[in-house]
């Protein structure tokens, strides 16, 4: 095996690239310890003239610069902990909810100690108007929160762990009534825009059913946002969740689609002509798309084709997707941190690794039999790269993947085009209507097969939870396959099979056991709950709002999802009056659970007593208590006074001067995670 031919020199850069990133951001080495080496490799690899070797030195400098210049400054501490002020900045992006908008600013500098620096922040905007676009300017108000590391319950969904990825340092909550936009993006970005609900709107009105119309528009534009939870859901459950994120088949699809389009240059004899013009329409589409990685990294890879066929010389596809790789941490190093970076790259790899090796027994069998077989190897090969990774982000993996793999492959070009072709000749004022019924048929098929597959029992194994240091022996196994597939040694094949064998008893025997009983306070932005687990069933109850506990409820459940999945836990129920020795009293916003009280009623008075005896670790005060917060101290007499993140922050300021002054223990709770002990005994505190 020639290793030059599959693109070793672009590996070695890359690689040096990514571990340049990855000690700035994990490691936590100094950035100037970085560069000098890199530096020094580089001139020593040049004076041995090692050409590739003296890249990979750049490359591995360029990285670490790149992931440090593109980390925000810590929120000053002056400004952390609840700071409310008017805020203004650059939206850099925008995901849109039913009723809210999240969007994630650049901010100004808010103190002198950042004078020249910007801060990044996710600001919850909590309504759907004005709809603010990416490259807006704003001004809003809010309260100021860092983002956190870890989460109040073990196996937290948090969204801070993402934020964190993405360098966002702050958050801030905004009322429907505190954001403005003070200026319209630039032009170019307006253009996009303007362009983007063009094509949307005459997708609308194209004759399709909302349905059909919905799915064109992810397909085409890669807007989501009117795709349903369900339908996701189905689509994931049956294994294409990458239909509805623009991947290299969709760039294929609008390739061959521009391909028709220059074709007479081609019967002119203007080849070349036609070969820029390709590369030309693929990195517009990929602009109109909001350059999302999966689209670069497919027009960037097919830009390196085309231009080597212009340049009579043989396309190396391996190098390809490492030089796509390469371009896109030059520009965006924080992509590397992604899943929807590591598995586009890794079910690229995985294709170009596997596919042609298993197609190559059918390779002169029937155009039917040859074809349908190699479409089956490039779907196998794709799950066989990015199951593992898919498995520890998702905890689940599809087995009837092949069922709706195979048919989507020749539906959902079918579909895409027969889109485009509509779209155009609804530009042109041409009737269409046979066409349109023609697309949603194509649609109902699609959705037939994406419901069938995902309606076959067992068709997933779920709850799949393992440490990430495991996906390195899987991994080793798979390189092992394909270098036994290439050189046809038996003997790599059989060290994969003993890697995947080390790797399923380590999964098998790394089985965690956890306590019978489990409490901990959680808290958000609005409020300050109490989540208990007794053998296999788990409650939650919290001071929030009679109106928003339902909601509350059902956030929670997607919160705790991984740690109920881990636990054996179905579903989170509501906290009952009592349940077996857990007790919980209610009366307004009051609740015990074993020694510990939440006082979120409107005064001490409103207190039912407590069972004899009883003496509380601690207890909480809500954003619904008037009264004194020394008399909950006095008649409860807890260990600790703990304060909900519910409460308006100069109100929580004031009831800790007091509780401090009178030398009562006191504590805000999203600032720790608090195991308590349901059984009564003194629960463990843990900084967070």
């Amino acid at each position: 095996m020639n290793l030059k031919k599959i693109g070793i020199p672009l590996l070695s850069v890359l690689l040096a690239q990514m571990s340049g990133i990855l000690l700035v951001y994990w490691g936590g080495l100094p950035l100037w310890t970085i560069i000098a080496s890199g530096t020094a490799f580089f001139a020593v690899s040049l004076a041995l003239r090692r050409f590739y070797l003296s890249l990979s030195g750049l490359a591995m400098v360029a990285g670490a610069m790149g992931i440090w210049a593109s980390t925000s400054p810590p929120v000053p501490a002056e400004l952390a902990g609840g700071y409310v002020a008017v805020w203004g900045g650059t939206v850099e992006e925008v995901s849109s909810g039913n009723d809210s908008q999240r969007l994630i600013v650049s901010m100004d500098s808010p103190s002198p100690l950042l004078e020249g620096e910007q801060l990044r922040v996710m600001v919850r905007y909590m309504s759907s108007w004005p709809v603010v676009r990416e490259g807006s300017r704003v001004r809003f108000g809010g309260r100021l929160t860092e983002v956190e590391d870890g989460g109040f319950i073990p196996d937290e969904v948090t969204l801070d762990s993402f934020l964190k990825r993405k360098g966002v340092v702050g958050k801030v909550v905004v009322k429907s009534d505190s954001l403005e936009v003070t200026a319209p993006p630039p032009l170019v970005e307006r253009w996009l825009q303007y362009r983007r609900d063009a094509l949307s709107a005459s997708i609308r009105r194209s004759g399709l059913s909302v349905g059909g119309a919905t799915l064109l528009e992810a397909v085409l534009t890669g807007n989501t946002e009117f795709v349903g939870r369900d339908v996701r859901e189905a689509f994931f459950e049956a294994g294409v969740a990458h239909v509805l994120a623009l991947s290299g088949t969709h760039v294929a699809v609008i390739a061959f689609f521009i391909g028709i389009i220059f074709f007479p240059v081609t019967l002119a004899g203007g080849s070349r002509g036609k070969g820029w013009a390709v590369v030309a329409a693929l990195w517009l589409y990929a602009l109109f798309t909001g350059m999302p990685v999966s689209v670069v990294r497919a027009v960037v890879m097919a830009s390196f084709v085309v231009m080597a066929r212009m340049a009579g010389r043989t396309p190396m596809p391996f190098s390809s997707l490492f030089g796509a790789a390469v371009v896109i941490l030059a520009f965006s190093p924080r992509s590397l941190l992604s899943a929807g970076f590591q598995l586009s790259f890794l079910a690229v790899m995985a294709i170009l690794m596997f596919s042609f090796e298993l197609s190559r027994p059918f390779m002169k069998s029937r155009w039917v039999v040859r074809n349908l077989w190699q479409w089956t190897m490039v779907s196998l090969s794709a799950v066989v790269g990015t199951a593992p990774l898919a498995a520890w982000y998702f905890h689940r993996i599809p087995l009837l993947f092949l069922l709706s793999n195979i048919p989507m492959v020749g539906l959902l070009p079918v579909f895409m085009g027969g889109g485009l072709v509509l779209l155009l000749l609804d530009a042109a004022g041409i009737p269409s209507g046979w066409l349109a019924g023609m697309v949603d048929a194509t649609y109902r098929l699609i959705c037939s097969v994406v419901d069938t597959v995902a309606g076959i029992p067992y068709g997933s194994v779920n709850g799949v939870y393992f440490d990430w240091w495991i996906l390195l022996p899987v991994y080793g196994s798979v390189v092992m396959v394909w270098v036994a597939l290439t050189e046809r040694r038996m003997v790599f094949a059989i060290s994969g099979l003993l890697l995947v064998a080390f790797s399923v008893c380590v999964f098998s025997s790394g089985k965690e056991c956890y306590p019978v009983t489990e409490a901990f306070f959680v808290s958000d932005d609005y409020s300050t709950g109490i989540l208990v687990r007794d053998g296999d069933r788990a409650y939650f109850t919290s001071d929030c709002r009679e109106e928003s506990a339902e909601s509350n409820l059902r956030y929670m459940r997607f919160r705790v999802s991984d740690y109920l999945s881990k636990r054996g836990i179905d579903s989170l129920e509501p906290a009952p009056v009592t349940h077996r020795g857990v007790n919980f009293a209610v009366n307004g916003r009051l609740m015990a659970v074993g020694r510990t009280v939440m006082a979120g009623v409107d005064s001490i008075g409103d207190l039912r007593p407590l069972p004899e005896g009883t003496k509380p670790v601690y207890a909480v005060v809500g954003k619904g208590f008037r009264g004194d917060v020394m008399e909950v101290a006095k008649r409860l007499h807890p260990d600790t006074v703990v304060i909900s993140a519910a409460v308006y922050p100069s109100r929580a300021k004031a009831f800790a001067d007091t509780l401090a002054f009178h030398s009562v223990p006191t504590l805000v709770a999203p600032s720790r995670r608090i195991h308590l002990s349901a059984s009564g005994a003194v629960p463990a505190v843990s900084e967070r």
